[in-house]
């Protein structure tokens, strides 16, 4: 396996709990841009027109921009759940 392979084996595995708001934030333009006539341009079906390796790659980095807002999403939840004092002084307001 080459070192792009393996470096993204890598972030798959360990590195995609540490995406953070920011990265989220700069990736969403990208991910939402459409063409004039209205259809997607980073969708996997677009991509496959170039190669299917891009199409694997262009489902990965939605894959993971999806997964990385659910994991916010889920801690801060469980923050909230595990800190009564944050409950309360939201129940007061």
């Amino acid at each position: 396996m080459g070192p792009f392979l393996q470096n993204l084996k890598n972030f798959i595995e360990v590195e995609k709990d540490y995406i953070n708001e920011e990265t989220l934030e700069f990736l969403e333009p990208y991910l939402t841009a459409k063409a004039p006539d209205g259809q997607e341009l980073f969708a996997p079906k677009v991509a496959k027109n170039a190669s299917a390796a891009l199409e694997g790659l262009c489902i990965m980095v939605l894959a993971m921009y999806e997964y990385s807002k659910i994991s916010h999403l889920i801690e801060a939840k469980r923050y909230y759940d595990e800190n009564p004092a944050m409950r309360l002084q939201n129940a007061g307001a």
